[in-house]
C-alpha cells in the first residue's frame, strides 16, 4: 500500500546547525495549498495573504549562528589546549563573522596547523555569505499568495493592552 510521498523541507538545504535549528524552528503546519497570486479575482473560499521569504531568511541566520556555535566551541577547546599562553589567539573566535578570520592571522592559531587559518578563512566567508543571504531574503520584496479558508486563525501574543503582564489571544474567523 502505498500512500502519497511526503514532501522535502527546503530546510534541509541549509548547511551545520542550521538544518537542526531550522527543523526545530519550523512551523507545527505544514504549509498547505497556497498558490502564488498574479492578479485577477481571488477564488471562492480562499483569500489573499502578504507572505515574506521567511523559510530563506531564517535557514541562512541559523545556519550562520550554527557556524558561530562551532567557533566558540573551538575556542574553548584552543584555550584548554594552549595552558597560560599569552596571545589567545582562539579568543577571536568568539566574535562572529570576523573573528575567524582575525584568528588566522594570529601566530599561535598559524602554529598549530597550515591548514588552521584556511579553515578559519572560509568559515569566516561562509559566515558572512549566510548573513549575507538573510538580510537580503528578508528584504526582498514580499510575495501575494492564495490560501484557502481554514475557519479561523489565532495568535497569541505577550503583554496585553495597558496591562503590565498578561498574554493577549486573538480569534479571527473567516
Amino acid at each position: 500500500m502505498t500512500g502519497p510521498r511526503p514532501r522535502k523541507s527546503r530546510a534541509l538545504s541549509s548547511l551545520g546547525f542550521g538544518v537542526a535549528l531550522s527543523l526545530l524552528a519550523a512551523p507545527a503546519s505544514a504549509q498547505f495549498d497556497e498558490q502564488p497570486y498574479h492578479g485577477g479575482p481571488i477564488p471562492p473560499n480562499t483569500h489573499l495573504e502578504v507572505r515574506r521569504h521567511e523559510q530563506l531568511a531564517r535557514d541562512a541566520a541559523l545556519t550562520m549562528v550554527g557556524m558561530w556555535v562551532i567557533n566558540m566551541f573551538a575556542a574553548q577547546i584552543g584555550d584548554m589546549v594552549c595552558n597560560g599562553c599569552t596571545e589567545h589567539s582562539y579568543d577571536w573566535l568568539y566574535l562572529p563573522l570576523a573573528g575567524p578570520a582575525i584568528a588566522a592571522a594570529m601566530p599561535g592559531v598559524q602554529q598549530a596547523s597550515e591548514a588552521w587559518p584556511v579553515i578559519l578563512v572560509a568559515d569566516s566567508a561562509l559566515q558572512a555569505g549566510a548573513g549575507l543571504v538573510a538580510l537580503v531574503a528578508y528584504l526582498l520584496p514580499p510575495r501575494h499568495v492564495i490560501v484557502p479558508n481554514i475557519g479561523f486563525s489565532w495568535t497569541l501574543i505577550p503583554g496585553a493592552t495597558r496591562a503590565p503582564l498578561g498574554l493577549t489571544f486573538t480569534l479571527t474567523a473567516f
